[in-house]
């Protein structure tokens, strides 16, 4: 007819159980009876990973597994669908208990800081803790101790003396007295702090990575530190992604930032370099971290000639390698050198100009100047200018037998027949006194068609009788009048037309 409970709703604590009466009824004949629980009714939790129960004739125990909330449901067993529901909260006590270390273990005279703790498990109901302090320095009264709020955790050594502190920190639940916990952390008021934190430099820039040259991927600053000791020094690094920082201390008592790309990516990184002793002292490093050219090529407008006609100025290129990345405009910046100025200069953005005609020659440099330590050269000959280009006309090769003995003979014409093929001998001429002229060749001339119809190559062909220095062949290809323009390439002003008809057979 009933089923009631001592306690409809209640706490219990992990690791713990609770009992509740239950007092069950039944009638038979018009008369109640006060019957055992354990036979006539059931009882069950909405869920057993947070609270279990179980039933002993009249006594219901409740036995916490982890943090939540259950309803345990007791239910006539006779049809009479009678019930009892019991609200559970589960809860968990404080297991452990621990002060989060200040950086450094350390305060200054005259400053205040604020000591957290972590209590554990997680789902610790209450994590609340009270401070104290349970040991001061041998000597020190206590009127010259640290003090410390006993609710938010906040340490005061403004009147403190110098010395090793022990703090408390306890944790116990409100609802369960007799469980504590605590944990004893020391702390150094220091009389000695740091007085100024200066780095030797602000900024630096290194790289993603290494490439041929070696370039460096990491840096060590030195830190001028005046006061206080290495231990209450820390470092806080906004992006560690992009560079690793420490520091480090060496055997004669130097401070180093020690900064190392990750080689993930490119970018900036903030490193706030500290004093964690109350004094408030730091300074900021900036770490850039850039690619490095993967390569560096160095050459001339034409890249197969390396002449310079004497008062001639060439622009040379120089072309840096991606393979790492887009590079930053540091990383395209080079630094011109010449091996022999007064033979060929060069100015910064990597013009060459000639100031000789002897023949000599110089090594250009192009080396880059953001550290990659990349370097790439091209040589340049000093030469006397071309003033005039020399043939002796059109000629067509001929073999002759004599006495069984086959030669080939230049013979002049003035026209060309399709499908066969002309030669043309060439040389060049200076008007200065003693210049060097290399000579006429595919390395140092620009041959040119004003229009299709003629192919045009070097060729090692020579008449027999003087053998000239250089040969051009023409294709004859298509009927019509041309134009063969032979250029020099080292600047020279000479210039060579030649007309050349082609016709049918």
């Amino acid at each position: 007819t009933s089923i009631k409970a001592s306690k409809t709703s209640l706490v219990v604590y992990t690791g713990f159980y609770e009992t509740v009466k239950i007092d069950l009824t039944t009638k038979e004949g018009g008369a109640s009876y006060t019957d055992t629980a354990e036979l006539y009714s059931d009882w069950v939790s909405s869920d057993d990973s947070i609270a279990t129960v179980s039933i002993e004739g009249n006594n219901l125990s409740i036995t916490a597994i982890r943090s939540g909330k259950v309803t345990v449901t007791g239910s006539s067993n006779d049809g009479t669908r009678i019930t009892r529901k019991i609200s559970v909260t589960v809860r968990t006590h404080p297991m452990t208990v621990s002060v989060n270390p200040v950086p450094g273990g350390m305060i200054s005279v005259g400053k205040r800081i604020k000591l957290t703790a972590k209590v554990l498990p997680a789902d610790t109901y209450n994590k609340a803790v009270t401070w104290s302090v349970v040991e001061i320095p041998d000597g020190v009264p206590k009127r010259n101790s640290v003090t410390i709020n006993k609710v938010n955790g906040t340490l005061n050594a403004v009147i403190a003396s110098p010395g090793v502190y022990t703090i408390r920190a306890t944790a116990k639940d409100l609802n369960n007295d007799e469980i504590a916990v605590y944990d004893d952390y020391q702390i150094t008021v220091t009389d000695d702090p740091v007085e100024s934190l200066i780095p030797e430099k602000k900024s630096v820039t290194i790289f993603r990575k290494k490439n041929t040259g070696n370039c460096k991927t990491s840096e060590s600053i030195r830190i001028d530190v005046q006061g206080g000791v290495f231990e209450s020094l820390s470092v806080k690094n906004v992006n560690p992604g992009l560079v690793t920082a420490e520091l480090r201390q060496d055997l004669y008592g130097r401070i180093f930032l020690d900064i190392e790309a990750t080689a993930n990516s490119t970018g900036k990184a903030s490193l706030t370099v500290k004093a964690e002793d109350g004094s408030g002292r730091s300074a900021r490093v900036t770490a850039e971290v850039i690619n490095p050219p993967s390569g560096l090529a160095v050459s001339t407008p034409n890249s197969s000639c390396e002449y310079l006609a004497k008062g001639r100025s060439m622009k040379l290129s120089a072309e840096l390698g991606t393979a790492y990345g887009k590079l930053s405009a540091a990383s395209k910046q080079l630094l011109w050198e010449s091996s022999n100025p007064d033979v060929i200069s060069v100015t910064k953005n990597g013009t060459v100009k000639a100031r000789s005609n002897s023949g000599q020659s110089a090594v250009i440099t192009a080396k880059t100047t953001d550290g990659s330590n990349l370097t790439a050269s091209v040589r340049v000959t000093s030469v006397a200018n071309s003033t005039k280009i020399v043939t002796d006309g059109l000629w067509k090769r001929m073999q002759r037998t004599i006495g069984g003995n086959t030669e080939y003979l230049g013979q002049y014409t003035d026209t060309l027949i399709v499908d066969h093929q002309g030669y043309i001998s060439l040389s060049n001429a200076t008007v200065a006194e003693g210049g060097y002229l290399p000579g006429i060749g595919k390395k140092n001339c620009d041959i040119q068609v004003n229009k299709p119809g003629i192919a045009v190559k070097w060729s090692t062909v020579t008449r027999e009788v003087d053998k000239p220095r250089a040969t051009i062949v023409l294709y004859a290809n298509t009927p019509g009048n041309y134009i063969v323009t032979i250029k020099m390439r080292d600047g020279s002003p000479a210039v060579k037309k030649i007309k050349v008809k082609v016709k049918a057979e």
